[in-house]
Parts: structure tokens; sequence; C-alpha cells
């Protein structure tokens, strides 16, 4: 039977025990603003690319062009056939959806011709590859419900509104 006076033992001895979950939960709000600065692998991608700025600025000039076809409805982006997150039809029916994709598509892949223009000993390429492509899909159009045709035809069919 624990009394009144055990109690606070016990409470210590979680306090204890949870320690190290506080110490951890700590890590990771700190960890986060740590991830998002800049590091040797980031410096060593921009130096690389400073140093062939007629490389990058090609680069950057194509991505342009084809935004400009893009733009103007003559682009021939188009995703993968194995890229299931641009199968619903939507995504090339609708001419604003479309240039969506193709604009998200033709960045995509001039970050990729960037990396690898860039030249990284391994370990750098890896890290610079695993950071770009994770902010790519991160804002991956359809990650955003409003634009994702699936997401908006599942909210419209569970809406009470829409029924």
């Amino acid at each position: 039977m624990t009394t009144t006076s055990d109690r606070p033992a016990d409470e210590e001895e979680l306090a204890d025990r949870a320690a190290p979950l506080d110490a951890l939960l700590i890590d990771a709000a700190l960890g986060t603003a740590r991830r998002f600065a800049p590091d040797l692998s980031t410096v060593r991608f921009a130096a690389s690319l400073a140093r062939r700025p007629g490389g990058t600025a090609r680069r950057l000039g194509s991505l342009s062009a084809e935004l400009a076809r893009i733009a103007a409805g003559t682009s021939a982006v188009a995703p993968a056939k194995r890229d299931r997150r641009f199968a619903e039809p939507a995504w090339a029916e609708n001419p604003l959806l479309r240039r969506i994709m193709q604009a998200y598509l033709a960045t995509g892949l001039a970050a990729d011709q960037l990396v690898t223009d860039a030249g990284l000993e391994w370990r750098d390429d890896k890290r610079v590859r695993f950071a770009a492509e994770n902010l790519l899909e991160a804002v991956s159009p359809s990650n955003v419900p409003l634009l994702n045709p699936a997401s908006v035809t599942s909210w419209s069919a569970a809406s009470p509104v829409a029924r």
C-alpha cells in the first residue's frame, strides 16, 4: 500500500526515468534548426557552382526556356510511367495542373543536373542530392491537398456538403 509520504519518492523516480526522454526531445528540437543550416557539403556544392558560372548559367537558362515552353503549353515534360504521384488523369487533362506538374518536374531535373554538374566527391554528392530530393519532394504539387486531384476528389466525396 502506498502512503502519502511515499509519493514524492515515486515522483522523483518518475522524473529520473523521464530525464532521457526530455533530453531526446530537447535534442530533437535543437536538431531541426541545425539540419537547415548549411553544412560543408552544401558549401562545397555552392562553391563548385560558383567556380563554373558559365555552366550554371546555361543550366538555369535551359530551365528558364523550359518554363517558358511550359507556360506556352508546348512543353513535352511528362512524369515517368512509374511515378504514381501524377497518375490521376486530371494532371494531364487540366491545363493548369499539367503546367504546375511540368514546372515541378523541370525544376527537379534542373536541380539534379546542377548537382551532377558540380562534380562533388561521393559523400558530398550523396548528401546534397539527399537534401535536394527531400526539398523537392516536400514541395511536390501532389503534396498540396488543394492541387492534388486525388485529395480533392476524396475530400469532396466525404464532405456532407457535397452530397
